[in-house]
């Protein structure tokens, strides 16, 4: 059965239910177990522990016969959805959204008959839960008591037993399943600890509307205190303090020194110090009202600077048209050099690229280990050298160490193709804005993610296409975003991210919705955290990343600056990585045929083999298309580029097992071993190219070139 009609049979399911609280209830047991293989195989047991948990909190009628309602549905939906039981919660949790306010109200008529101590260890417990940024989950081990769970749990409940001083015993396992605070489902697996407590769906969901409803008065003391201190301008000595709690949820260690200023407010128990939830409460609202007088201010410093840089730019265009007529005639003498030197090396498919060298003095040179600034006077230059490169049927990789002249070679080539006047056009992916000086230079189109004088605002989308390729491909980008940072993503999280993905319609899928639901499944609750913390909150990703769709190219030449110029916080690395990617999709996408696409330092850093074999596929097909691929890497490309139609620039290498890979497939009439031995000590700016095949069959051999560099780009 199609997705949608399963979908259309839950919706359906929970509309004729609605008004039934015990069936609501028993639909979220299924919802908050874990349900893996095992279970899958043993439902009657899983049915059995939500009959279990029904029969605590409902009349014996009422909980019989809504256990055997939802086990029937719950059974259907798992038919309709293929048997798959992570998709069926997911459908199950947004359906359920649309009838919280049923389950409040059943849940909140229960807490008016507690007692008033029973009250605030509930009001704590609600406050911890709807402040705690994981779903709250204590593993036991089998046959002892809850209460051994650890330290963990020893604090985190610290803070609930310091509202109930007078209750001998705090019985978790009953008071909260009595209360429907939490579900109580023992299922148990074959050597695995049993999982006690799977937190409750709609005491989760609903916690604020909750406390509202039936917590104890809040009057707000800490609040006040905090506001006092803040106009008194004594925050800075207990800031640090105030992290400390909200951090780790109003318990620390007694060795934490506390103000004077909040002493009255701190609890003493054993080794910990506690702030009560009821307080802690006020503390993240106070801090929340801090921050946002803190944006306020930004915003408005932002603003003053805004206008300053408007009123610089107005005046910088003034200046602009008289800069450009000055320099006009030395650009196009520069032009007219290029191609000069392209004609002399021999036609109109040539690039000038420095000056050739004697391969065997360079060798001998490099062997004394002749220092840098004597090798010219060591090694005679033997004439200009261009590279042809066949009407651009090649493709070309330019590969070296950081720092030995990578991007300088590049922008000669570019210079070269520019000036030559190409009918293909150029699309360039700039990692560090580092060539817009020949973007003016040519006249290319030019966007950026901060509009200038030069540049027009784009944005990248990062989900795209047909919904099973832009699940995957989506998750595959995210994998590599945490595993290219210090977090490892694994395939099984991996899919699992996919799978929530697919779950989405076209309205809702978008990166923040996504990680919220990440955060709300414990396996993936750290990665969705890291997600919103590190990408999400920056205060430049709305102005990077839209759904707005796929980017169109036109048949411009073209450069894209993903340096993140122009913005507060440059883009980082595994933003480049992701963005580049895109990219390259949206230009298959787009039909890109017959250009030249250069991508800077993107091919040789996938930490994800999946992502690596997605990207490799879809240059294979760029070039199937007609289109020629410029690279630079640290590291060989052929496996991107193909091997039969590249030519290799390469640079400096650093490390025996890259000197190895790269030199091992190289095409060279020189001996490999006397590669290998002068290829690690090459000077900045030094080359030695790739034996390939010219336009007219004849064949190219390798040579030693010192690149010369492109000096307008300095000017």
């Amino acid at each position: 059965m199609p997705a949608i009609d399963a979908v259309q049979l839950v919706r359906s399911s929970i509309e004729r239910n609605k008004d039934i609280p015990a069936v609501l209830d028993a639909y979220s047991q299924f919802v908050d177990s874990p349900i893996g293989p095992l279970e899958l195989k043993n439902l009657g047991d899983v049915f059995a522990r939500i009959m279990d948990n029904l029969s605590l909190r409902f009349p014996d009628i009422a909980s019989k016969r809504a256990g055997t309602v939802a086990r029937n549905d719950i059974l259907s939906f798992l038919s309709a959805i293929n048997g798959d039981p992570d998709r069926l919660k997911q459908v199950l949790r947004n359906e359920l959204l649309r009838v919280e306010e049923t389950m409040v109200v059943s849940i909140s008529e229960r807490f008016s008959r507690m007692s008033n101590e029973e009250r605030r260890a509930i009001d704590a417990t609600m406050r911890l839960i709807l402040r705690s940024p994981f779903e709250i989950l204590f593993r036991a081990d089998v046959g002892k008591q809850l209460a051994s769970s650890g330290k963990e749990f020893e604090r985190f409940f610290l803070s609930v037993k310091s509202q109930s001083p007078t209750m001998r015993e705090l019985r978790y396992e009953n008071l909260i399943v009595e209360k429907a605070i939490f579900n109580k489902l023992i299922l148990k697996a074959k050597d695995h600890d049993y999982f006690i407590w799977v937190p409750s769906f709609f005491a989760k969901e609903g916690a604020g509307t909750l406390i509202q409803r039936v917590a104890l008065p809040n009057e707000h003391l800490m609040l006040a205190r905090l506001r006092q201190l803040a106009l008194l301008s004594n925050l800075d000595k207990i800031s640090s303090f105030l992290q400390s709690l909200t951090d780790n949820l109003g318990v620390l260690d007694k060795s934490e020194k506390v103000p004077e200023e909040l002493s009255d407010f701190i609890q003493k128990t054993g080794e910990y110090l506690i702030l009560p939830p009821v307080d802690l409460d006020d503390v993240f609202t106070f801090q929340k009202e801090e921050s946002e007088k803190m944006e306020r201010a930004q915003l408005v410093e932002e603003e003053k600077l805004r206008v300053l840089e408007q009123q610089r730019k107005d005046e910088q265009s003034k200046k602009s048209e008289q800069f450009r007529q000055k320099l006009r005639p030395i650009v196009e003498q520069q032009k007219q050099t290029v191609q000069l030197q392209q004609r002399q090396s021999g036609g109109r498919d040539t690039v000038f690229l420095g000056k050739e060298l004697d391969f065997d003095q360079l060798v001998a040179a490099i062997n004394k280990r002749v220092p840098e600034k004597d090798l010219a006077a060591q090694v005679r230059q033997v004439g200009d050298f261009s590279l042809e490169l066949s009407n651009y049927k090649n493709n070309l990789a330019i590969v070296g160490s950081s720092g030995s002249g990578r991007s300088t070679t590049l922008r000669r080539i570019l210079d070269g193709i520019a000036a030559r006047g190409s009918r293909r056009p150029m699309i360039i992916i700039d990692q560090k804005g580092e060539h817009r000086g020949i973007a003016w230079k040519y006249n290319w189109k030019v966007f950026s993610f901060a509009t200038d004088s030069q540049a027009q605002e784009f944005q990248v989308s990062l989900f795209s296409g047909e919904t099973e390729t832009s699940a995957s491909l989506g998750a595959d980008l995210i994998q590599e975003w945490f595993n290219q940072g210090s977090v490892n993503c694994t395939d099984q999280q991996k899919e699992r991210i996919a799978s929530i993905i697919r779950a989405q319609s076209k309205e809702n899928l978008n990166l923040n919705m996504i990680s919220n639901l990440m955060i709300s499944e414990p396996e993936l609750s750290e990665l969705g955290q890291k997600l919103r913390k590190n990408l999400l909150s920056k205060s430049t990703f709305s102005r990077i990343f839209s759904e707005k769709g796929p980017i169109r190219v036109g048949q411009d030449d073209q450069l894209f600056d993903v340096s993140g110029r122009g913005l507060k916080d440059p883009t980082t690395r595994e933003e480049r990585q992701l963005i580049s990617v895109i990219l390259l999709r949206d230009f298959l996408d787009s039909g890109m045929k017959d250009s030249i696409i250069v991508v800077e330092d993107t091919l040789d850093r996938f930490k994800s083999s999946s992502l690596k074999s997605r990207a490799i596929e879809i240059v294979k097909k760029l070039g199937e298309n007609g289109n020629c691929v410029l690279a630079t890497s640290r590291s060989s490309v052929r496996e991107f580029l193909g091997s039969g139609s590249i030519i290799e620039i390469v640079h400096r290498l650093s490390g025996e097992k890259i000197i190895n890979e790269e030199l091992g497939q190289f095409k060279s009439d020189v001996p490999t071993q006397t590669l290998m031995r002068i290829i690690a000590f090459l000077p900045r700016g030094y080359v030695i190219t790739s034996s390939y095949t010219d336009s007219n069959g004849e064949s190219v051999r390798t040579a030693a070139v010192k690149v010369e560099p492109l000096t307008f780009s300095n000017a």
